[in-house]
């Protein structure tokens, strides 16, 4: 009797409803593995709901769902505030999705609908007020060590403007932005701060060489940039900053915090080419702080075959400068001080004017 019913059970007839049976208790496990990561989802996102923790977050309405693969929340007419002592940024919008596996903690989807953003700094640049807009919004969070390690975000039909420098608007049919904290940030290990070198102690600017380890790299690209109706251009940037301001909050003065840990930022590359014949109109290096009064300081070059073009966008003439294109490139030294932007005379001869073929100089701004 025994080795009869051993034979049934290894029947190819039963099989399937023992596989049926292991696939339904799989669906099960995984149901409440899924339910407990939708519950430490659902309690990260009310935190911010309800204001504890360094952004908060208010919306008319929150849905969650995603089952099985993602964990997602929806916000409906979303507000979402960062304050700090000397800066306050918000970012509005109708819709804001964030998603992320049950499986990954660390890395957090993003789509906002319709979003507008304003960054307000009262006490530095005499007031720096930008506002931008698009009609889309996408961003990926990775977040590693209380750091993050990653943040990538793209805004469709970006619209930028406000003080100091962005009266005229500036658009862009895309707009990236690539950022990551180095391990120095992620660490939280301290940093010496930079030393006047020899020689250099009654020279124009900050005067101190090396700059601070770099805690927060920047990468910018866009596409038919405009500055008002000026040319369509091609933005391709890459940014360093120094300086981690290890004490500041919400209740100190990110500013002076960077300030007093000598805080840079160190612009790489800056380049501007024209889309209609790929030529470069604009490639810069520099290096940006602040002062005591929270005014400018920088100094660097400017490379360009159009120099009137450059000067004329601050409002300068420099001596003998050509005001057609020039052949070539030339190099313009520039420095910030008090405030006030100053373009320089270069370094070497003006070049001969362009040849006939060669295209004109663009309007970068009208």
């Amino acid at each position: 009797m025994s080795s009869l019913s051993g034979n049934v059970l290894l029947e190819p007839r039963y099989r399937p409803f023992w596989l049926l049976g292991v696939v339904v208790l799989g669906i099960v496990i995984y149901a409440v593995y899924w339910f407990g990561r939708l519950g430490e989802f659902k309690a990260t996102m009310e935190a911010m709901t309800n204001g504890n923790g360094p952004v908060s977050v208010a919306a008319e309405d929150v849905s969650y769902g995603g089952f099985p693969y993602r964990l997602s929340a929806t916000f409906k007419n979303v507000t979402v505030t960062r304050h700090g002592l000397d800066y306050t940024l918000t970012v509005k919008a109708e819709e804001l999705a964030i998603e992320r596996q049950p499986w990954k903690r660390a890395l957090h989807l993003g789509f906002f609908r319709n979003p507008t953003l304003t960054l307000t700094a009262p006490t530095v640049l005499d007031g720096v007020r930008l506002e931008g807009a698009g009609t889309e919004g996408r961003f990926s969070l990775f977040l590693r060590g209380g750091g993050v390690e990653r943040l990538s975000a793209v805004l469709d039909d970006a619209r930028i403007e406000g003080a100091p420098w962005l009266q005229t608007p500036l658009t862009a049919a895309k707009l990236e932005l690539h950022g990551r904290e180095v391990a120095a940030l992620r660490g939280r290990q301290a940093q010496p701060l930079p030393q006047p070198q020899p020689g250099t102690e009654d020279a124009e600017g900050p005067g101190v060489d090396p700059t601070p380890p770099v805690f927060l790299e920047v990468l910018v690209n866009g596409a038919q940039v405009r500055w008002g109706q000026g040319e369509p251009l091609t933005l391709m940037a890459s940014f360093g900053v120094t300086g981690e301001p290890k004490a500041a909050d919400v209740t100190t003065s990110f500013v002076e915090a960077w300030r007093e840990a000598a805080g840079t930022v160190e612009v790489y590359s800056f380049n501007l080419t024209t889309v209609a014949d790929k030529s470069d109109m604009v490639i810069a290096r520099a290096t940006f702080a602040l002062d005591e009064q929270n005014r400018l300081l920088a100094g660097g070059t400017i490379t360009t075959p159009c120099p009137a073009m450059i000067a004329g966008l601050f409002g300068q003439q420099l001596e003998d400068m050509p005001s057609v294109r020039v052949q070539g490139l030339i190099a313009l030294p520039f420095q910030a001080q008090n405030g006030e932007f100053t373009l320089q005379q270069p370094q070497t001869e003006w070049p001969s004017p362009a040849r006939n073929r060669d295209a004109g100089c663009p309007d970068l701004r009208r």
